[in-house]
């Protein structure tokens, strides 16, 4: 009876929150944008002229990624100047051609409620002497733009339109095609549902194609992509009729609840990490075996014996060892006293803080979200006594003894298979990144984390006579002037970690982005005291400058230069739940090719792009430049999208950021994440001179057209 009492008390406020959200009003409809009424310049399909910018679409120069996650993003040649991005291949000759003039019309609807339905329609009309933009579904908004479509003799032309978009029903769904005779207009109307709320992005694309008529035995062409465009639709619940008084009642009664949902939040936030951690005795009995070249130390020994306390000995058959964040990682099988062996299962071992901080992402990102091909963590982080600096976590893995897992970079270099990368895409996609929703955000509050600390200073007991001492408050944004040699003093940083070698420090402050100092102090040195003096040892670009070393640009811009500037531009992007250290070593290739993802540090809600690019920077480091004889051939390679096989790998990353642009057309938002996750990877130090010196010159290579 209680217990019925209890979860009566529990279930009412929540249920009050419910029904508060389901009766509370939509949000306001915007007003209507007024329709567009002058034309943009006309654009030549299938000639060789050149194509003028659109203000009222994308540019017909920009090609928009491809929408399978194998396509490849367009890169103007390194050594040749830009070609015209829109064709696949070449048009049809102009000689002998008739020209189509032509007028492209866009009208969709700016705001739907949940349920209803709206229509799209797209038309390519013959030009008249007067545009005039005209609204034929009442609510819709419009957009128009002209084109000419040239028509060579022997050839019969068509039309190829697609509509797509997040959070809708869309039909007719996929690919239409429609003949596109001379002097007739050609309309295409799509039927939209709403399924969810919040602002959704609908991209149009119109292709043209010359197909050769039969026995005129002209050769086949590929099509021309003529209007490429991206529009919000918001979309909102449907408005219910509901007394004041029960809302009031309601949100009183939601408010309550949130209250207390608060206050056991921040009690559980509140603990230390220690708290949250199992403390488990070593088995000092386990015999621990380890295949040649893995060196356990005391520490780390310990805490195998803690994990694996109710075993007999346990086989260490493999290290996973280029994760960036200085954990180490093992591939071990237990056995039991009766010496049966259980499965394979994978042991993380790090600084407890950050052990702890990856379950926390695990239970709030992963456990209920991503599907079961995902590694699972099987019980609360273990430490191996109180106050321990390591802790342990154990995954799971379906493995067996024909064939082990391996990592996905192993993998890749043993065979450069994209469908790897594909199935990557085509597991966690669905659940992370393509359940994403708009954001607009500085560069430097998603990417300056992926860079180098803005300072590494050493403890001074004293500064020199006469020296100035600089006050550098965590609250605030590190002056830009800093140099070398300077002593600074430091106050207010809101989190110290100790980092991975044991003899360093991170300050963070509480700015967006927060002002982050590496304070070296040598092994076992206590916690760096606030406020304290310390002396600078080098600036982030003292850092950065001195991994990309010296060398040929090939006529592309200093990336680091560009630096400052591009992390203050304002992004036009989105936001998912994103891995955050996607690298080739946190995916993992098991039996039948499965891939899996393991450490989740870094897991939260991010800019999905982010993971894509951390995946395309280590590409660049393990795959890439360790095949590279060289230098400029690669760099030519990977602009010309033509030449090795690793080359079909970056192909298919950018296909997968491609299909998670804010605006398909608009490349510089990819662009931009791959030049942040190369010049981030400089800070690594198992990066050799040549694999920095390369991801530095794709980071050039990438900024070339934001310069």
């Amino acid at each position: 009876m209680r217990r019925s009492l209890r979860t009566l008390i529990i279930a009412l406020p929540i249920v009050a929150v419910i029904v508060a959200g389901c009766a509370s009003s939509a949000p306001p409809v915007p007003t209507a944008r007024p329709a567009a009424t002058a034309p943009p310049a006309a654009i030549p399909v299938g000639t060789n002229a050149p194509v003028p910018a659109a203000p009222t679409a994308a540019p017909a120069s920009t090609n928009a990624p491809a929408s399978a996650a194998s396509g490849a993003a367009p890169t103007a040649r390194l050594t040749a100047a830009p070609q015209d991005a829109t064709r696949n291949s070449t048009a049809p000759t102009a000689a002998g051609a008739e020209l189509d003039a032509r007028t492209i019309t866009f009208e969709r609807p700016e705001a739907l409620k949940t349920g209803d339905t709206g229509l799209v329609r797209l038309t390519f009309d013959p030009k008249t002497d007067l545009l005039q933009a005209t609204v034929e579904i009442a609510g819709n908004q419009v957009e128009t733009r002209t084109a000419v479509v040239l028509r060579p003799p022997g050839y019969s032309v068509s039309a190829l339109a697609r509509l797509d978009g997040l959070g809708f029903e869309i039909d007719p769904s996929g690919e239409w095609r429609k003949d596109l005779p001379a002097d007739a207009p050609v309309s295409w109307l799509w039927t939209l549902r709403a399924r969810e709320r919040g602002r959704h992005t609908l991209v149009v694309n119109l292709s043209v194609s010359w197909t050769p008529e039969p026995g005129s035995n002209l050769p086949a062409r590929d099509r021309v992509q003529v209007f490429s465009r991206a529009a919000e639709v918001l979309v909102s619940d449907p408005e219910r009729d509901t007394s004041p008084w029960v809302l009031l009642l309601l949100a009183a009664l939601g408010l309550l609840l949130a209250l207390l949902l608060l206050v056991l939040l921040l009690r559980r936030r509140g603990r230390p990490a220690s708290m949250r951690l199992l403390t488990v005795r070593p088995n000092e009995a386990l015999a621990i075996e380890t295949q040649a070249g893995i060196q356990l130390d005391p520490a780390r020994a310990a805490l195998i014996r803690a994990a694996f306390a109710p075993y007999q000995r346990v086989v260490i058959e493999r290290e996973f060892r280029s994760g960036y964040s200085g954990a180490r990682a093992f591939l071990v099988v237990p056995i039991k006293p009766d010496g049966r062996a259980d499965a394979h299962t994978i042991v993380k071992i790090g600084d407890s803080a950050a052990i702890v901080r990856e379950y926390d992402n695990y239970l709030r990102f992963v456990k209920d979200t991503l599907p079961p091909i995902t590694a699972r963590i099987q019980e609360a982080p273990v430490a191996a006594g109180a106050g321990d600096r390591l802790a342990a976590l154990r995954y799971t893995f379906i493995g067996g003894a024909a064939q082990r897992p391996i990592s996905l970079r192993e993998a890749l270099i043993e065979r450069p298979d994209p469908a790897l990368l594909r199935q990557l895409f085509d597991t966690f996609g669905p659940t992370w990144w393509m359940q994403r929703h708009a954001r607009t955000f500085t560069c430097a509050q998603e990417y300056d984390r992926v860079l180098p600390a803005h300072l590494v200073t050493a403890p001074a007991s004293s500064a020199e006579p006469g020296a100035v001492v600089r006050g550098l408050d965590g609250r605030q944004s590190l002056p830009a002037d800093l140099q070398r040699g300077q002593h600074v003093r430091v106050e207010h940083f809101a989190r110290v970690d100790r980092r991975a070698d044991g003899e360093s420090w991170s300050l963070s402050g509480a700015g967006q982005p927060p002002a982050r100092i590496r304070v070296l102090s040598g092994p076992n040195a206590a916690t760096p005291a606030q406020p304290g003096q310390q002396v600078v040892i080098a600036t982030r670009m003292d850092l950065l400058r001195e991994a990309a070393g010296q060398g040929d640009r090939y006529g592309l811009p200093d990336p680091l230069a560009l630096l400052p500037t591009l992390l203050d531009r304002t992004v036009r992007g989105s936001q998912s739940i994103i891995h955050g250290d996607l690298n080739l070593e946190n995916a993992l290739v098991g039996p039948g090719g499965a891939v899996w993802l393991i450490d989740f540090a870094e897991t939260r809600e991010g800019h999905p792009l982010m993971d894509f690019a951390h995946l395309y920077a280590d590409l660049i480091a393990h795959v890439v430049a360790p095949q590279m004889r060289d230098e400029h051939a690669t760099l030519d390679a990977i602009a010309r999208h033509a030449g090795p096989p690793w080359l079909a790998l970056l192909q298919t990353v950018d296909g997968m950021a491609g299909r998670c642009l804010y605006d398909p057309a608009d490349l510089s938002e990819w662009a931009l994440a791959k030049g942040m996750a190369c010049l981030g990877a400089l800070k690594f130090a198992n990066l050799g001179a040549a694999q920095k010196r390369l991801l530095y010159l794709v980071a050039a290579l990438s900024w070339r057209e934001l310069a």
